[in-house]
């Protein structure tokens, strides 16, 4: 929460995002964690990326909330962008803090509501996502990893699928405020589908080079089988 309150301020991540996606490791195992990017305690994750007229540097941790391992926990509010400022101590932290449902049917809300409603129903339906299971670990391998050059990160998530197939996904993230163009690895040639934007990618070689990510945004190709 606190580094995604960092990067959604000044739009630059650091290596350490990395290990923040990597959720699950070094958890015993049958253990995991509660993965969040907002809560009661705090300021609101969009208050924190300077308003509601910022409401756009809040996707990529949407984003990379639901895609990757751990308990994910979305606090009321959060998916139509209340603006909620709390300060870091005292009695002005113990005030009623009611939602503000008007907020939820405006343009920030309505974009807002949409994208988490998008995620959340990705992450429903794969059971890989769900998994703990994670690349690459601690350090870039290759074009997979977190690239503060350009505020991307790539990662690899894959697993058995509800119905005993395997499933693979590749997530592709900037978080700066400029469209990035980079190279996307990927795990198998042969057809892809990027479940947040559609569309369909065809892969020879192992990687596509040039492709723009857009800022703020980012990437959720699938492979089945």
């Amino acid at each position: 929460m606190f580094k995604h309150f960092d990067f959604a301020r000044d739009g630059n991540i650091d290596g350490h995002l990395l290990r923040i996606l990597d959720a699950n490791l070094d958890y015993a195992s049958g253990k995991g964690p509660v993965t969040y990017v907002q809560n009661h305690d705090h300021s609101s994750y969009v208050h924190e990326a300077g308003g509601r007229h910022r409401w756009f540097k809040t996707q990529p941790g949407a984003i990379a909330l639901l895609t990757s391992p751990g308990a994910v926990m979305i606090h009321n509010g959060q998916e139509f962008g209340q603006d909620e400022w709390l300060p870091g101590s005292g009695d002005g932290r113990v005030v009623p803090r009611p939602l503000r449902w008007s907020e939820s049917g405006d343009f920030v809300g309505t974009r807002l509501y949409g994208l988490y409603a998008h995620l959340i129903s990705i992450r429903k339906e794969h059971l890989a996502l769900r998994s703990t299971n994670f690349f690459p670990h601690l350090f870039n391998d290759g074009l997979y990893g977190v690239f503060p050059d350009q505020d991307v990160t790539v990662f690899h998530r894959y697993g058995q699928a509800a119905d005993g197939q395997f499933e693979r996904f590749i997530v592709a993230i900037n978080y700066s405020d400029f469209d990035q163009w980079v190279t996307i690895p990927y795990t198998e040639n042969g057809q892809w589908e990027d479940l947040l934007n559609g569309g369909i990618a065809m892969v020879e070689h192992h990687s596509l080079a040039n492709q723009r990510l857009s800022s703020n945004w980012g990437r959720i190709y699938y492979r089945k089988g």
